[in-house]
């Protein structure tokens, strides 16, 4: 993947600035805030790894088990976390062998954060592509709660702190 010297995460900015185009109530003042603070408390990789293993294993199963694919939706989220490049390319094999354009976004994520031409913009797009995938598919109330997901794992990556699951 390539590196950025950037001190905001370029994944960051463009996973909040894909998700404010789709909810600009909820994310606008997330951008702003990451374009005004200036500091990274977790490198780009943590990052980026970070946000594909939620389009992965969070939104990408999400999307599958709406479609009735269960089975398929219990395998990505057995998945080991992805927290490397080898985590990221054993989670891309197995988005591959499902053969399903319901989780594209969630592949190319993956992929992405796994290969050398991958680029954190990239990722932080997909990763936001993901969520408005997903949440697109619910009703109002659960597509309120995929946005809060996204919003509180923007939070979580910003501050540096792990939030409790």
């Amino acid at each position: 993947m390539t590196e950025t010297t950037s001190p905001v995460s370029i994944a960051l900015l463009n996973f909040a600035g894909t998700l404010a185009k789709r909810d600009p109530e909820a994310f606008r003042p997330q951008v702003a805030m990451l374009t005004h603070v200036g500091y990274n408390w977790r490198n780009e990789g943590t990052i980026v790894f970070r946000l594909a293993d939620q389009a992965v294993r969070v939104w990408g199963a999400a999307m599958l088990e709406l479609k009735d694919r269960k089975y398929e939706a219990d395998k990505l989220r057995t998945l080991a976390p992805i927290t490397d490049r080898e985590t990221s390319c054993a989670a891309t094999a197995t988005l591959e062998a499902l053969d399903c354009a319901l989780v594209s976004h969630s592949k190319d994520c993956a992929a992405s954060a796994a290969g050398d031409s991958g680029t954190p913009e990239f990722v932080g797009s997909q990763a936001a592509y993901a969520a408005i995938a997903v949440a697109n598919s619910y009703d109002d109330q659960r597509r309120h709660e995929v946005y809060e997901s996204a919003a509180a794992l923007l939070a979580e990556l910003r501050s540096g702190f792990d939030s409790l699951h």
